[in-house]
């Protein structure tokens, strides 16, 4: 009978060490499952809106962006169409091509006290304007309302010359990335160059 009784104990005995490590088991595991989070990705986008540009022969002293009466045709901005707050800088350049030949300079100086309209800074190193603050969306930045040519600088000598002014804009989302860590952008993809 002492057989039999240490037969049931140990089967008892291997039946609580079974039971107890199975709940111990269960003490130190747990399995939770969230439900599916979805995230919008945020978009960059400006719409521009371009004046009315000055037609025909163009003269010293006349202003290219010609006040025709409507506010909104007499002016240069950008409206940020984006889902998120950008900032935005632009480059320049003006060239200036005599018998079908460029002069190979940027003729920036040819337009008489040349600046953007308030809220830009110029930034000499890199010949770049940078707008001062933080775009919100569905903000119009304005860019420049009035382009003349300084007749000090500008002769007969550009008799017949074409005059091409390029305002290139890049635009990032304000938070979270630089200029620097974003560095150049291909406009038609918005990627980085490829080098």
């Amino acid at each position: 009978m002492k057989k039999g009784k240490i037969i049931i104990l140990s089967v008892l005995l291997l039946a609580l060490v079974a039971l107890t490590s199975t709940l111990i088991a269960a003490w130190l595991t747990d399995t939770k499952t969230t439900p599916p989070t979805e995230f919008t990705v945020g978009d960059v986008k400006f719409q521009w809106v371009s004046p009315t540009w000055a037609t025909g022969p163009i003269v010293p002293g006349q202003d290219l962006i010609p006040d025709s009466g409507t506010p909104d045709t007499n002016r240069l901005y950008l409206t940020n169409t984006s889902t998120v707050k950008t900032q935005l800088r632009v480059k320049v350049t003006a060239i200036v091509t005599l018998s079908g030949q460029s002069t190979g300079t940027d003729a920036i100086d040819l337009l008489y006290n040349f600046s953007l309209m308030d809220g830009w800074t110029f930034n000499q190193s890199e010949n770049t304007w940078y707008y001062n603050s933080v775009i919100n969306p569905q903000t119009s930045v304005d860019v420049i309302n009035t382009l003349v040519l300084d007749g000090t600088k500008v002769g007969n000598t550009y008799s017949q010359a074409t005059l091409k002014v390029s305002f290139l804009f890049e635009a990032k989302q304000a938070e979270y990335v630089t200029w620097e860590q974003l560095g150049q952008i291909d406009f038609e993809t918005g990627l980085a160059a490829q080098g």
